[in-house]
């Protein structure tokens, strides 16, 4: 069922139900009498409100901005909650030149004002869609990988180590009844930089040593972990570019 959140005047969550087949809900936490704010949480496409009739834009909203409801030690209070269908973004997300998928790799989403609303992670063969439901507007999308790939912007858009404006991207719009599909990333590999740290004085080599990559305007790039062996390669892919390390 869909999940109903109820919150103090603080925005602390204390209390929470689940509707069932019907759509009926009951949260049983015996809360003192006060003011609160109750909202929907649901990964059903269903686009989230705070109550009343608030949208909660990809599931993110302030849960004190809405309307308080006043509740009394000894009764019950009934809300109510009518959810619209939301749209979605699925696409795909792989290896340009293999064609695989990239797995442990996450999407990004982010609102026209730039704000990070959620993040999706791909299935085993690199599938991912937008699991809650999205009011109309447009969508921006970034790729986080760590497998020296370059990440991107929609559409093709490079994106060194997530340090990117997600707004540079292509807009993606959508709204409920218009999905957008297809919104596929294949990444390509960057230019990665490796190498061995060992102890000078014995020739051992040291294990979990963080490497840090610089670009040419000293903007952190890239890092790599050394191994038991001492040996390290840079997990982000990088452009091509003169690197400080």
């Amino acid at each position: 069922g869909v999940q109903i959140a109820i919150f103090n005047s603080v925005g602390s969550r204390v209390s929470t139900g689940s509707s069932d087949a019907a759509g009926n809900y009951t949260c049983f936490d015996g809360l003192p009498t006060g003011s609160y704010f109750v909202r929907s949480l649901n990964l059903k496409h269903y686009i989230d409100e705070l109550h009343n009739n608030i949208v909660c834009t990809a599931g993110v909203c302030n849960e004190t901005s809405g309307t308080p409801v006043a509740l009394t030690v000894g009764s019950q209070t009934e809300v109510d909650f009518a959810l619209d269908t939301g749209a979605m973004i699925s696409g795909r997300i792989s290896n340009k030149n293999s064609g695989d998928a990239l797995l442990g790799s996450l999407i990004d989403l982010y609102d026209a004002s730039g704000n990070h609303l959620n993040y999706e992670v791909p299935d085993d063969n690199g599938n991912y869609s937008t699991l809650v439901g999205l009011s109309t507007g447009n969508y921006f999308l970034k790729t986080i990988n760590q497998q020296g790939l370059i990440d991107q912007l929609y559409q093709g858009i490079p994106c060194v180590a997530s340090r990117c404006n997600p707004l540079t991207g292509t807009p993606i719009f959508v709204q409920p009844g218009n999905n957008a599909q297809n919104i596929d990333f294949p990444l390509e590999k960057g230019t990665a930089i490796g190498g061995q740290i060992i102890e000078s004085a014995t020739g051992f080599p040291l294990s979990d040593i963080f490497v840090l990559m610089f670009d040419s305007a000293f903007n952190l790039s890239s890092f790599g972990i050394t191994n038991g062996c001492g040996e390290y390669e840079s997990i982000h892919g990088m452009l091509s570019d003169k690197y400080v390390v």
